[in-house]
């Protein structure tokens, strides 16, 4: 699990990186992805926070993957909604290229909250004849 810990604390720092900067100054973030200025800032900003919310998920699920497992679920719908915001924009090419790579890290983050909540696990139940120690 300790790979998985891992992975969440960075899915964490990656959602920190991104919502904050929109959180705290909407401007800023249009001038370094080059989005569109025509969104209004409330909107940014109220959507940076909701990053920053999904981060601090992502981090208390890296603390014990294994217990806050089913809490990915909500994560994988909010990358999902990201992505079917984006895909359509950049498959038509009217997104700049580092609003493209945000949402393909995204995708990826997609692939392994997948992995990680279809992957089988190994659940620990009761008392097992086969390892019991004989005397």
């Amino acid at each position: 699990m300790k790979d998985w810990q891992i992975f969440f604390w960075a899915a964490a720092f990656f959602n920190f990186a991104i919502g904050a900067p929109l959180f705290m100054s909407p401007e800023m973030m249009v001038g370094l992805t080059g989005t569109v200025e025509s969104v209004d800032p409330a909107l940014m900003k109220v959507t940076g926070a909701l990053v920053i919310c999904f981060g601090i998920v992502y981090a208390i699920v890296g603390g014990d993957p294994a217990r806050y497992r089913p809490v990915v679920w909500a994560g994988l719908v909010g990358k999902l909604g990201v992505a079917y915001v984006y895909l359509p924009d950049w498959y038509q090419g009217t997104i700049p290229f580092s609003t493209t790579l945000i949402v393909l890290m995204d995708m990826g983050f997609i692939a392994a909250f997948l992995y990680f909540l279809l992957r089988p696990t190994r659940k620990v139940t009761g008392f097992r004849a086969d390892r019991a120690v004989s005397s």
